[in-house]
């Protein structure tokens, strides 16, 4: 027994030693002109191929794939190391090729849109017989991992990016012999990245989350992250078996708005602490007009620093000069511009910001969203003084204010001053003077009213703007 475990090492150890004396370097032209018919990309290999032993497989060294001439950079992406490793008895009984494991660090993937609008990860011609490239059939991948991987995307275009950065991924895969990749397919595994940058800003840190598939259900959950600061978690799912049905769900205890107000907005100041609850569905194929579900969001004792809303109202009610009230634009950069989320919309609002507080001791926010549209179901907030409603709809299908019309309301909920929201999310128009006669007559109203109740007389009727969950301060 001995001298056969002798032998079986002698035999083993020499196996490793020539394996280890194979030059597989002389074959990189020919891995190299391969990938390129295969995927239409010029491909690099510019530190060689290596045999590995324990696990058996080969290490391919500083890949460099070039971008189409027609981008701006040299490369579409950069890979330190491959690491792939088979069963070499696949080959021996003609079964189909097995990969253990594939294991890809310090992967630095560029996508760029250009003006054009195409994207240089799309599958191009090949040049040799003009076909798009295609996957090899009959390649089967157990385990997957990335280390370390930077991507990047650019849109020339709106002058838009995104970076991540750290980011890993190990995934375990199970598949089928069937031609439906997503029936055939099973997934398992987890995905977490260091930082994600809009525009060089650090939005979100210390993502993790739990993937699978399984029977064309590819499902993200739980998701944990940081959106600047405030702990979020939540969900994602995509059912590929019913049409690309997706499914988001995200929940925020403690948004931190002051962050928020530093990262998106220049001159506008928020404080304070919001609750967001938002709980989505839509196809893949036609996303906003499918787009459906619910956003909630509520907070306490938060501040904008600018101008004073109660002082202004004040005005008004002294003056009556309409002219000088502008509440629409505290929607567009408060709970409507959480939606429409355009940093235009708070720049434009925050013209007319300059000096002094308003004090909101309470905000919320419900809007359902049915094929598209948003519907503001319950949207308010209450100052020192006063209390303001917003009602209407949001467009995601045109990206537009549809009939939004914001108003200062009575202890009734009758509006005192009414004004309209016009316009693209980009673009809003807050139409100060086109009600001008009708807000007198509020205003007037609004007088009689504190007259009847100061003398015991019954109150008058009017008609009801808002009676939601936000009270009369």
């Amino acid at each position: 027994m001995k001298k056969l475990l002798i032998f079986l090492f002698v035999v083993v150890a020499a196996a490793v030693i020539f394996i280890s004396t194979i030059n597989l370097n002389k074959y990189v032209p020919m891995v190299e002109k391969a990938a390129y018919n295969s995927t239409g990309y010029e491909i690099k290999i510019k530190k060689g191929i290596h045999i590995s032993v324990f696990p058996l497989g080969v290490k391919v060294s500083s890949i460099d794939v070039k971008n189409p001439k027609s981008f701006y950079k040299n490369d579409i992406a950069t890979i330190g190391a491959v690491y792939v490793a088979f069963n070499p008895f696949d080959a021996v009984f003609g079964h189909n090729a097995k990969i253990n494991a594939i294991t890809i660090k310090d992967l630095k993937l560029y996508i760029v849109k250009n003006k054009e609008g195409l994207l240089n990860i799309l599958p191009i011609k090949n040049k040799q017989n003009g076909s798009k490239s295609s996957s090899s059939k009959g390649l089967l991948i157990k385990k997957l991992t990335f280390k370390n991987a930077y991507i990047e995307y650019r849109d020339l275009k709106s002058k838009k990016s995104i970076y991540i950065s750290k980011a890993n991924l190990k995934a375990e895969i199970k598949k089928k012999q069937e031609e439906d990749i997503y029936k055939s397919t099973a997934l398992k595994g987890k995905i977490a990245f260091g930082s994600l940058k809009i525009n060089r800003l650090v939005a979100v840190s210390g993502f993790k989350a739990d993937f699978s598939m399984k029977h064309g259900l590819f499902n993200v959950n739980p998701i944990k992250y940081d959106f600047l600061g405030s702990p979020v978690n939540g969900s994602f799912s995509v059912d590929f078996e019913s049409g690309g049905l997706t499914e988001i769900k995200q929940k925020a205890d403690k948004l931190n708005l002051e962050k928020l107000s530093k990262a998106l907005y220049q001159k506008l100041k928020l404080k304070g602490f919001l609750k967001m609850n938002l709980d989505v569905y839509f196809n893949l194929e036609n996303a906003a007009k499918t787009l459906n579900g619910r956003f909630v969001a509520d907070g306490k004792h938060i501040v904008i620093a600018g101008k004073d809303l109660d002082k202004i109202i004040d005005g008004f009610e002294k003056t009556g000069n309409i002219s000088s009230v502008d509440i629409g634009s505290f929607f567009i950069v408060g709970p409507l511009g959480m939606l429409a989320d355009k940093a235009y919309s708070a720049g434009y609002a925050a013209k007319g910001l300059e000096s002094g507080k308003t004090y909101i001791r309470r905000l919320f926010v419900k809007v359902d969203i049915k094929k598209g549209r948003g519907y503001l179901r319950d949207v308010a907030f209450s100052t020192k003084k006063n209390r303001i409603a917003a009602k209407g709809v949001l467009n995601f299908i045109t990206s537009r204010y549809e009939d939004v019309r914001v108003a200062v309301l009575n202890k009734l909920g009758c509006a005192v001053i009414v004004q309209r929201i016009d316009g693209s999310f980009s673009h809003p128009k807050v139409e100060v003077g086109r009600s001008v006669a009708k807000n007198i007559l509020n205003k007037i109203s609004s007088f009689f009213g504190k007259l009847e109740r100061a003398v015991g007389i019954k109150k008058a009727k009017c008609k009801i703007f808002y009676n939601g969950v936000v009270k009369q301060p």
